[in-house]
């Protein structure tokens, strides 16, 4: 055979000059995948657990010169290696979800790229090389730690998208204003932004600033004339300047959550352009007197504001669609029944006491809330507005709902609750259509047979009432029956309960509230309700659940707090889909261990109980985001490999007689909130600091003698409260720590000690049920 055949068949080198795909090993050619109908490929290497990218990729020719997309997001990766740059026709670079601290210069030579996403990652710049590629049109980098943007950034000639949100960044270089782009700097540090003064062609188009700590703008800022969107909300701004109102292409304006007092006569100039506008959540008491010449305005958000008057001709805002005004001190709304083009409406929370008759003219009116007043009477004229669907006006003063409501209407939404209704329309099918009505916290004694006519009804709420018997269409998915007078014996034909597990309702109900009704046995029929994903049956005399509890397959949140139960039945562990489980205020006596097979759970709320150990494998519910043990009578938290416990955000142990802080702990790595108080804990161990998300730790109320070095290292610490212990000497850097956390140290006691048994004592903890219904529905949602 010829010297030149031999060479023939050698296999294609795996790297370097003339190589090719094919020689790579299979491992890595499965990575690679052909784009469709095209000679080019998308090197996918997400989601593998990568620590380091394996170097053959970047030094094969082949697969160099047909990169289009190089997919790594994912992984767990902390270099991009240099050779990234061989990657000349690359157009998409995704590296997000990541721990990167930088990504090479390199990154420049790849001439084709258009989009680069370095999202969530430990980046503390962006390489000044990103204005080499020439069609570079979306840079991503948001949830990283960059603290300043490179000088070339004005220098990114196709730029189109910049996404830096949820960063470091302190201040901008006035450079940016000359970039043509959609620049997204919120959840930053900003203390303002740069002066225009000098910008000679300014090209940025939008600017979302919010979530910082701006307290100014420049009074430049009408050079910057291409501007037509700008988001300054939740910042710490007093004023608005009147230059503002010289961008006279601005559309959007967002200054909500700041404490500006009054907005300049100027910003009026802009009536021929803004038709956004949301300056909620502020201090104004006035709006400019020629506020009527905002023309264009189809959106306005003034609510949460001290207006008590609206300008004169505010009507002659024409194109007005949705106007919010609600949490103001407005006491009347004349001006408002003359926005003709208006389709939502809300004034709910202000000092309303009438309704206009002339409301009946916003023909076009789709939605209005006038919650939170003291409006004693609806106008029917307010049932002749054809196109309306959504009526809210809870918490007034209303004695009936007017009769011409769903004459000539298709309404879907009636929210009534909180009022002085003492029943319902005679003529309930005028309200066919209704999807959802709440008629809760009022005085209503009775519901007539008539309710079977209302054959859309979904979502009804008749809680908090006087009622004794239901009439209920078969079409309702989410009930809500709380406190009130029911006759509720499980087996009797005559009862509520045995009404609701009937097949024709059992099939429909998803959401069911029996909260507060003196329920002393829970019907084995219940188990009728396979659909069922929501029950509340807080506040009752229940002693036990029924074994039928685990044939509701689908139900995702269960609350059976503040009854009389020992014990949770061991069905629960058929609840496969349980995510949340308040069993807090009860007498149980022993963890359930059945919870342990129901991996699904999320919230779990056991507090309030008398509860003395947890179970070996407790680690086991892994998906755990909030766990409530507080006021129990455990002596120690597990050590069985508790670190497992990935994803508890919320830990509250407060309250028992835990004297030793679990060696594991340390290492639930996204814990925020550890609340330990009232203990007997006696030290800290030294790796405290490496629960790098920790931003709440309360230890008040224990034992401790010394607090480590270490503690002041936690990165995320906004709140340490260690008062009323026995410490003497602190660590050496505690004062540095409370320059950036609120710390109490307060009543240390060296010769503090506690009786074994001992409980420290609160009001809360003598008579729990004496708490508001509001605080125990809401239990899961707060850290304590």
């Amino acid at each position: 055979m010829s010297k030149k055949r031999k060479e023939d068949d050698k296999p294609p080198p795996v790297s370097g000059p003339g190589s090719r795909i094919v020689g790579l090993p299979s491992s890595l050619r499965k990575h690679l995948k052909q784009i469709e109908y095209q000679a080019c490929l998308v090197v996918d290497f997400a989601t593998g657990g990568l620590k380091k990218l394996p170097m053959d990729i970047f030094k094969n020719e082949e697969v160099c010169d047909l990169a289009r997309k190089f997919l790594v997001g994912c992984n767990k990766l902390k270099k991009i290696p240099k050779d990234i740059g061989e990657m000349v026709n690359v157009e998409l670079i995704d590296v997000s979800i990541n721990q990167l601290s930088s990504l090479p210069g390199t990154i420049g030579k790849c001439k084709m790229l258009k989009v680069l996403n370095a999202e969530r990652n430990c980046l503390k710049s962006l390489p000044k090389t990103l204005n080499k590629p020439a069609f570079l049109k979306t840079i991503l980098a948001s949830n990283n730690k960059i603290k300043s943007l490179p000088n070339t950034m004005n220098k990114c000639l196709a730029l189109e998208t910049l996404d830096v949100s949820h960063n470091q960044v302190k201040s901008l270089k006035k450079t940016i204003y000359q970039c043509s782009i959609s620049l997204d700097i919120s959840h930053n540090r900003l203390s303002d932004l740069p002066d225009a003064t000098g910008v000679k062609k300014s090209a940025i188009k939008s600017i979302n600033a919010s979530h910082n700590m701006i307290t100014f703008l420049p009074e430049t800022i009408h050079i910057v004339t291409t501007l037509t969107w700008l988001d300054i909300s939740h910042n710490e701004l007093e004023e608005i300047p009147r230059e503002l109102g010289f961008l006279k292409y601005l559309e959007h304006l967002n200054m909500g959550y700041n404490r500006v007092t009054f907005l300049p006569e100027e910003i009026c100039n802009m009536g021929n352009s803004l038709r956004f506008m949301d300056a909620s959540n502020n201090n104004l008491d006035s709006l400019p007197s020629k506020f009527n010449t905002m023309k264009r305005l189809t959106h306005l958000d003034l609510s949460k504001n001290s207006i008590d008057t609206l300008p004169n001709k505010f009507h002659e805002l024409v194109e007005l669609k949705t106007l919010d005004l609600s949490g103001n001190k407005l006491a009347s709304i004349d001006t408002v029944t003359k926005l003709v083009s208006l389709e939502t409406l809300s004034v709910a929370n202000n000092f309303l006491v009438e309704i206009p008759e002339e409301i009946g003219k916003l023909k076009c009116l789709v939605s209005i809330d006038v919650s939170g007043n003291a409006i004693k009477q609806i106008p029917q004229e307010l049932g002749l507005v054809p196109t309306l669907k959504t009526i809210k006006a809870s918490d007034n003063k209303i004695p009936a709902i007017p009769d011409m409501f769903g004459d000539k209407q298709l309404l879907q939404d009636l929210d009534f609750s909180g009022n002085w209704l003492t029943g319902v329309p005679s003529d309930l099918r005028k309200l066919r259509t209704v999807e959802s009505l709440n008629l809760s916290r009022n005085t209503i004694s009775h519901l007539p047979r008539a309710m079977d006519t209302l054959g859309l009804l979904r979502k009804l709420d008749v809680s908090s009432n006087e009622l004794t018997d239901l009439s209920l269409p078969t079409s309702v998915t989410s009930l809500n029956l709380a406190s009130n007078a029911w006759y509720m014996p499980a087996v009797d034909p005559r009862s509520i309960l045995t009404m609701i597990c009937q097949k024709d309702h059992a099939s429909m109900i998803t959401e069911l509230n029996l909260s507060d009704v003196k329920m002393n046995e829970m019907p084995d029929s219940i188990g009728r309700m396979k659909f069922l994903k929501s029950l509340d049956l807080s506040r009752n005399q229940l002693r036990d659940l029924t074994g039928e509890i685990g044939k509701l397959r689908l139900l995702n949140r269960l609350n059976v707090s503040d009854n009389e139960l020992l014990s949770i039945h061991e069905k629960v562990s058929q609840l496969q889909c349980l995510e949340t489980l308040d069993a807090s205020q009860n007498k149980i006596n022993e963890f359930p261990e059945g919870l342990l097979e129901v991996m699904s759970v999320e919230k779990l709320n056991l507090s309030f109980n008398n509860i003395a150990t947890l179970p070996v494998h407790f680690g086991e519910l892994h998906k755990l985001v909030m766990l409530n043990l507080s006021n129990n009578e455990l002596e120690e938290f597990p050590e069985d490999r508790i670190d497992i416990l990935a994803s508890l955000i919320t830990l509250n142990l407060s309250k028992n007689h835990i004297t030793k802080f679990p060696t594991d702990l340390p290492y639930l790595y996204r814990i925020q909130f550890l609340i330990a108080a009232g203990n007997d804990i006696t030290e800290l161990p030294s790796d405290i600091s490496k629960m790098a998300g920790l931003e709440k730790l309360d230890l008040s109320d224990n034992l401790l003698t010394s607090l480590p070095e270490n503690i002041c290292k936690i990165p995320s610490l906004v709140s340490l409260d260690v008062s009323d212990n026995c410490i003497t000497v602190f660590p050496k850097k505690m004062e540095q720590l409370r320059q950036k956390c609120e710390v109490n140290t307060e009543d240390q006691d060296s010769l503090k000690t506690r009786e074994a048994g001992d409980r420290p004592s609160s009001s809360a903890d003598s008579n729990p049920r004496e708490g508001s219904p509001k605080t125990k529905a809401t239990g899961l949602d707060t850290e304590d």
